[in-house]
């Protein structure tokens, strides 16, 4: 009975709140695939603390899952920027590995 009543929940959800998460992500990531990704990532969210959501108020519940779904998108931006970071420096290591495979044996060794 009680998982009937958390899969009712989380279908009520998800018809009631879908278009106003995807606004919202949009919104932040300015991209719809991403957007997309982030209201799937939040309900997958919901869906593990249904218990906890359940006992949330029905008019606190858009304020809840609005704020997952922004929380959902700055985590995915912090991970891109994350991401070219890392990307960057990867590139300027090798870099410098060419460099140095260009530069003569003998100027490695007085140069360190």
């Amino acid at each position: 009975m009680l998982k009937k009543t958390y899969d009712s929940l989380l279908s009520e959800l998800f018809t009631e709140y879908k278009q106003i998460m995807f606004k919202i992500a949009l919104g932040i990531l300015q991209n719809n695939a991403y957007a997309e990704d982030a209201v799937q990532e939040t309900f997958l969210h919901i869906s593990n603390n249904l218990k906890r959501v359940s006992k949330i108020p029905a008019d606190d519940r858009v304020r809840y899952v609005t704020e997952i779904v922004k929380n959902v998108c700055y985590d995915q931006i912090r991970s891109k920027n994350r991401r070219q970071v890392f990307a960057c420096l990867q590139n300027m290591g090798t870099q410098n590995v060419e460099k140095s495979s260009e530069e003569s044996p003998r100027a490695r060794i007085v140069a360190s």
